[in-house]
This record gives C-alpha cells, sequence and structure tokens, in this order.
C-alpha cells in the first residue's frame, strides 16, 4: 500500500516536471517568435523611415541651419548665404512655372543679366533650395552677362511631386527646363547646365538626352557617380547602419513607391556618351559626396572636360573657398566651342 503511494507521488513529480519543461520550452519559443516579429516590425519601419529621408517631399527652409560655435567657416558661410538669399530676393526674380516629366508641376525664378551673353539653368542638390545653393555666385554670374534660371527641383519647395528622383527623375526636367529656355530666347542664345551635389549629377545624367542646339555646355559641381552609393552613404551617416539587407529594401520599396530603381542609371552611365563639354568641380574636404566620385565621372567622360579641385573645401562650398579662381575657371569655360567636342 505504501509501496504504490509512494510510486503514485513520484509519478505525479514525474508529470509536473515534464509539464514545467514543456512550460519553459513553450515560453522560450514564444520569447524567440516576439523577437522574430519586433526585429521583422523595427526593419519595416526603418526602411519607410529611410526611404521618407532619402526620397520624401523637401519644404523650403525657413531658417538657417545650426551651426556649432566651433566651426566659425560654416557659420560664416551661412551668414553670407543668408544675405545673398535676401539680395536675390530683392530682385524680384520672375517665377516661372512649367510642365515637366511625367506631368509634374515645376518651379522656376528667373534673373536677367542686364549685359545678356548667355542662360544658365540651375539645379540645386538634395535637400537643397534653389535660393541656398546658389546665393553666393548668382550676383556674380549676373555681373558677368549670364542670366540665370534658378530651378526648384521636384519634390522640393514649391515644385510638385511626391519623391526624389537623384537625376534618375529629374534628368527629364532638365531637358524640359532646356526646351522652355530655347524656346523663349530662340537658338542662337548659348546655354549651360549647371548643377551643386544631387543637381550636378543631374545636369551630367541630362547629357545622355537629346537637348537642344543651343546648349553649349555643363557645370557639375561635386555630383556623385551613382545613385545608390550615395543611398548607401546616406544609409550609413544618417541611421548609422550598413548596406545590407536595409538598402536592397529600401530600393525594392522604392520601385513600388516612386516607380524607379537606384541602380537603373548613372552619372557614370551618362558619362559615357557624353559629347557636351563639361567642367567638373569638387572640394578636397567634401564629406559628404567625396571627390573621388567625381574623379570617377571626369574619367569616364568622354566629352571635352576641365577639372577644378578646391583644396580644403567642403561640401558645395568650393565658390565660397575659391570665388576668384572659380569664376575664373568658368569664364575660361565659356570661351570653348562646342564644334570641339571630343566624340
Amino acid at each position: 500500500m505504501c509501496l504504490a503511494f509512494l510510486t503514485t507521488i513520484d509519478y505525479n513529480r514525474q508529470r509536473q516536471g515534464e509539464q514545467h519543461s514543456k512550460g519553459s520550452n513553450a515560453l522560450i519559443k514564444y520569447i524567440i517568435i516576439g523577437f522574430v516579429v519586433l526585429f521583422i516590425l523595427v526593419e519595416i519601419v526603418k526602411t519607410f523611415v529611410f526611404l521618407k529621408i532619402a526620397i520624401g517631399r523637401v519644404k523650403e527652409r525657413k531658417k538657417a541651419e545650426k551651426i556649432s560655435k566651433k566651426d566659425m567657416v560654416e557659420a560664416s558661410y551661412q551668414t553670407k548665404s543668408q544675405k545673398s538669399q535676401e539680395w536675390i530676393l530683392a530682385q524680384n526674380p520672375e517665377e516661372i512655372t512649367i510642365e515637366g516629366h511625367h506631368q509634374t508641376i515645376l518651379k522656376g525664378h528667373f534673373l536677367r543679366a542686364k549685359d545678356e551673353k548667355r542662360i544658365i539653368i540651375a539645379f540645386h542638390g538634395w535637400h537643397g533650395s534653389w535660393k541656398s545653393d546658389f546665393s553666393l555666385c548668382t550676383e556674380k554670374f549676373l555681373e558677368q552677362g549670364c542670366s540665370i534660371l534658378l530651378v526648384e527641383q521636384r519634390a522640393h519647395g514649391r515644385s510638385g511631386g511626391k519623391h526624389i528622383g537623384f537625376g534618375i527623375l529629374e534628368r527629364y526636367d532638365c531637358k524640359k527646363w532646356a526646351e522652355y529656355i530655347e524656346e523663349r530666347f530662340g537658338k542662337e542664345m548659348p546655354t549651360y547646365l549647371y548643377g551643386v551635389s544631387m543637381g550636378a549629377s543631374t545636369v551630367l545624367m541630362a547629357s545622355s538626352l537629346h537637348l537642344p542646339e543651343n546648349m553649349k555646355g555643363i557645370i557639375a559641381d561635386c555630383g556623385f557617380t551613382t545613385p545608390y552609393q550615395m543611398v548607401v552613404r546616406f544609409a550609413h551617416k544618417i541611421l548609422k547602419i550598413g548596406e545590407y539587407p536595409d538598402v536592397p529594401m529600401v530600393n525594392k520599396l522604392c520601385q513600388v513607391m516612386a516607380g524607379y530603381d537606384f541602380k537603373e542609371y548613372s552619372t557614370l552611365d551618362a558619362m559615357k556618351v557624353c559629347k557636351l563639354p563639361v567642367l567638373f568641380i569638387h572640394g578636397t574636404k567634401d564629406y559628404f559626396v567625396p571627390y573621388y566620385m567625381t574623379l570617377e565621372n571626369f574619367h569616364q567622360c568622354k566629352a571635352r572636360k576641365e577639372l577644378l579641385l578646391v583644396e580644403g573645401a567642403g561640401h558645395c562650398r568650393s565658390f565660397y573657398m575659391a570665388p576668384e579662381e572659380y569664376m575664373q575657371k568658368i569664364q575660361q569655360f565659356f570661351q570653348w566651342n562646342r564644334q570641339s567636342v571630343q566624340c
């Protein structure tokens, strides 16, 4: 009788142990599943946040960026830039509206030189603006007889469009602006494309399209090589993440939401078929778009070309660091004849 009782107790304990073990295993299983689900959710949220930062609409900045007191060079630049922007607005630039690629409404601001010799169509950079990115050089161009059309790129400021295209979409907008200038001012008016940062890659990519006959050359200041590589750099700089698996996921989402692939076209692709003369410019201390990218673009360019590297200049700061050298190089570039293009 006692033996049977002890056997029953032992059986119950063993059964409880098995149930406890099963319960522990189930808990571990649920915890693992929970972590996997959480990881997937974090990756999804991170992908959407990154995509919004990379290609989402950009409102025109109302205030200057906050600058560290230690960065006196940048603080000085921002002060001069703000004054120059106020000067541009005081000239009452003509506001122009055209229909760009995929019926996107685009805005531009035209300043006409008194002694007009040529027209420059200027394209700002990623998250830049028509006033800030060309604030310091606009007055100098006007003094040199260059009328200037300051474009608001798609998905920036008052231009339409939901998504930034890293030059892939904007190159077609560039063609539309070039056609507008030709239609308004005629085929005899020498016209140049000018871009900084993403704007530089925009005008370089546009060189592969059939542009009007009055297009004489391209000025590309700190352009990148490929949209994909720039997105990889953004991933590292902005979100402190690596290329995989995030950038391919963002690229897939971009294809669905914005209708283009970061790898479908690049500045390097355009340079292989470029026939317009190009003046490449870059600062040697550009940590946003490294200057080796301009060197790669320069070496791939099949057209007549010139290179200006400004020692110690950061991103889009070459004119600020060396205004006389910058303008002198551009003046020399204006003297080039399109018929001398190297095919």
